[in-house]
């Protein structure tokens, strides 16, 4: 057993880092979540963590800072973005420049910008696309998104050749209802559901092509229909590493491990604090309670003595916030040593 959970460290030392920029990293791959499960597969991107851009005629997807709303390149760099919303989950991608209009993103003629997600899909079945979104106002509020087959050519038939997501939100929120195949959104409602079958394995593309300026996209959710729809930020984002390396089911499982365990140690730590807070607001009240020499139903003794036991509480508690974070720090380390660093969204 041992033998075989001795990852490749060599290899998994030159691979691309999980936190690089999507704009530097150059082609590069996501790989599935459930890894070696044939019932489940789910990859999830942050939208700046793309494999391939391609700019637009008068248009482009810019990346934008999901602190301060400003962007991050371009002519615009510096400067608040028109759809500046709160909440994102890192940083976001922005539609900027001319509307498309009525041409498809499939049409030879459509010369609007891309943005390209490479997936390594193991896992066969019935897919969902999900994009955590927003827009700028009820002008601005669509995007299109189609998948391209192992060969490059597009994935027809086993779902809508191009689908269009059109629902104006004024925070970001997880969409996959809109219109399929067609550019036309007035008076169309969101009947359709962004669904496609892939029937074999291999490295699909999902992209993202623009429609109207002011359209914002947070993160990208492609996963089988038995999961459960993303809420809140979302999962994880998934393993993504250079096109050239391929990892191994085991790697996969085994990195995936660590990382959600750090995951799972931080939000118990928020638990920690939250109730930490808690301990310490009734053991400030005791003593104002002492001060003011008025125990109520307590005597002086009660007081201090339950004052006392509150204080041992949370020294007890901060030992294991000490012991999870020492955990923490120890889980980080394995990741370094195997040529990944943790994900900002689980930075402390």
């Amino acid at each position: 057993m041992k033998g075989r959970l001795n990852l490749n460290i060599c290899l998994l030392m030159s691979m691309l880092l999980l936190t690089m920029v999507g704009s530097a990293a150059g082609e590069i791959i996501f790989h599935d979540d459930f890894a070696g499960d044939s019932n489940s597969g789910r990859f999830v991107m942050e939208a700046e963590n793309y494999s391939r851009r391609i700019s637009g005629a008068g248009a482009d997807f810019l990346e934008v800072n999901g602190s301060d709303n400003t962007f991050l390149e371009g002519p615009s760099e510096g400067q608040v973005a028109p759809t500046a919303k709160s909440g994102a989950r890192g940083n976001y991608m922005e539609a900027l420049g001319l509307h498309i209009g009525s041409i498809a993103p499939i049409d030879d003629f459509y010369d609007g910008p891309f943005l390209d997600y490479k997936l390594s899909v193991g896992t066969p079945g019935t897919y969902h696309l999900y994009v955590r979104w927003t827009a700028r106002d009820g002008g601005s509020d669509s995007l299109y998104a189609f998948i391209l087959k192992p060969d490059g050519t597009l994935l027809s038939g086993a779902g809508p050749d191009y689908f269009m997501y059109h629902q104006y939100r004024a925070s970001w929120f997880w969409d996959n209802r809109g219109v399929k195949n067609t550019t036309r959104c007035a008076y169309a409602g969101f009947p359709h559901v962004a669904v496609w079958t892939i029937s074999e394995p291999g490295d699909y593309t999902i992209r993202i092509a623009h429609r109207e300026s002011g359209s914002a996209l947070d993160v990208i959710v492609f996963q089988t229909a038995n999961l459960p729809v993303p809420s809140g930020s979302g999962p994880l984002q998934s393993l993504f590493v250079s096109e050239t390396v391929r990892l191994s089911t085991l790697e996969i499982i085994t990195i995936n491990n660590i990382r959600r365990a750090i995951a799972e140690k931080v939000e118990a730590l928020e638990r920690i604090d939250a109730a930490l807070e808690k301990e310490w607001a009734a053991y400030e009240a005791l003593e104002e309670l002492l001060a003011g020499g008025e125990y109520g139903n307590l005597s002086y003794g009660g007081v201090v003595t339950v004052k006392q036991r509150i204080h041992s509480a949370i020294q007890h508690q901060e030992q294991s916030k000490k012991a999870l974070e020492k955990s923490i720090e120890k889980l980080e380390e394995v990741l370094a040593a195997l040529g990944f660093e943790v994900e900002p969204t689980l930075d402390r």
